[in-house]
């Protein structure tokens, strides 16, 4: 036991940075690191009013997709066992704490806090931990199912249909596959040189949206713009499934 206050205490005769000489002193005052000692060798520990401590770690957060109001738990290390004037952001929006510990936080996912894939951060009065990505999602999930009807067929549509739209779900409009919605799905032949397109996706409920469709031309690598004047709107239900069907005019 010591009467040292808990945290880091660096061997004053050792300023190596990684010197095997620190202790580590709980908050009951035991020292939770083995100490080591090299032959014909000494150290001093001293509190003189200025105390190390390490940074917080994040290791995990559960769940990684969540709405604004739902709880996460943070799991990690060097939290501090009392919250004092410690905060989770997310993004630059603090949350509200429901519980903390040294190892384990539990926050409410900010109202304030954007859509979108969004850095979550432990921050203490000594440090900032490691970020930790999770997806905030606009609401209550609906899966929505888009048909497109009359796409004709070449060379330049096949797999290579999106969606794309004006919330997160969607892609905010962007024309990256890997952000977009997609590729759509040939479904049944009409008998004519066209072909209907599917895709289901999951959308906020109680909203409106916009879409519209686009095409990765395979022969020149082009975006093509489904050839209308306005986005296309569409209601999502607040429960139970969507449905939207499209008749292209070309």
């Amino acid at each position: 036991m010591t009467s040292l206050p808990a945290g880091l205490h660096q061997n004053h005769l050792d300023d190596t940075p990684h010197s095997r000489n620190w202790i580590n002193i709980s908050p009951t005052g035991s020292i939770t690191y083995s100490l080591f000692l090299d032959g014909q060798s000494s150290a001093v520990w001293s509190y003189n009013g200025v105390q190390l401590s390490p940074r917080p770690m994040l290791g995990s957060v559960a769940p990684v997709q969540v709405r604004s109001g739902n709880q996460v738990a943070l799991d990690g290390s060097s939290f501090g066992t009392v919250k004092r004037d410690g905060q989770v952001h997310f993004g630059d929006r603090p949350a509200p704490i429901i519980s903390w510990s040294n190892t384990r936080i539990v926050a409410t996912v900010p109202s304030t806090a954007s859509p979108g894939i969004t850095d979550i951060t432990v921050r203490t009065s000594y440090s900032t931990s490691n970020p930790y990505s999770i997806r905030i999602l606009s609401g209550i999930q609906i899966p929505v199912t888009f048909t497109y009807n009359n796409i004709f067929i070449n060379n330049r549509y096949t797999g290579n249909i999106y969606l794309t739209g004006n919330v997160f779900e969607l892609g905010q409009w962007s024309t990256d596959p890997k952000i977009a919605q997609g590729p759509m799905y040939p479904s049944n032949m009409n008998g004519t040189n066209s072909m209907k397109w599917f895709f289901t996706v999951s959308l906020p409920g109680c909203q409106t949206v916009e879409f519209r469709y686009f095409i990765i031309n395979n022969q020149t690598n082009n975006v093509e713009w489904e050839p209308i004047n306005i986005h296309h709107q569409y209601m999502v239900p607040c429960a139970g499934l969507g449905q939207v069907n499209v008749q292209v005019n070309q």
